[in-house]
């Protein structure tokens, strides 16, 4: 598989998206991906499938760095200090100890308050 590395670590260049996946469908195409080959699952809090996510990756039976998760934290209304809690909310609904990348989907840039503490943030 094609892999781009950034920083050391290589990460697939093809992923399996699972926007509008739902329930045992979401957690069997997901399980079925990695067993064709696939070894980039991405997925979202917006999306609401993360714990069927996480049901598929178990289900695969593969080493947890044998996959490389990406998911994205929804912010628009929460100040940035609820990053964590987000991030540690994700992290159970895919039962997972780590994710191997995190976003902010849709950043609310126009909030003063993100604009005045985005700085601080940048290295999370």
């Amino acid at each position: 598989m094609q892999v781009v590395e950034a920083k050391g670590v290589r990460i697939p260049q093809i992923g399996f998206g699972t926007w509008q996946l739902r329930g045992a469908e979401c957690s069997t195409l997901v399980k079925e991906a990695l067993r064709i080959g696939y070894r980039h699952i991405d997925t979202a809090q917006a999306y609401e499938n993360e714990a069927e996510v996480g049901d598929g990756l178990k289900a695969a039976g593969l080493p947890r760095n044998d996959v490389f998760v990406t998911t994205k934290l929804v912010l628009r209304l929460t100040p940035p200090v609820q990053f964590m809690k987000a991030m540690k909310e994700s992290l159970s609904r895919l039962k997972l100890s780590d994710v191997d990348l995190m976003l902010l989907h849709w950043p609310p840039f126009q909030n003063p308050m993100w604009k005045s503490r985005w700085v601080r943030w940048r290295w999370l």
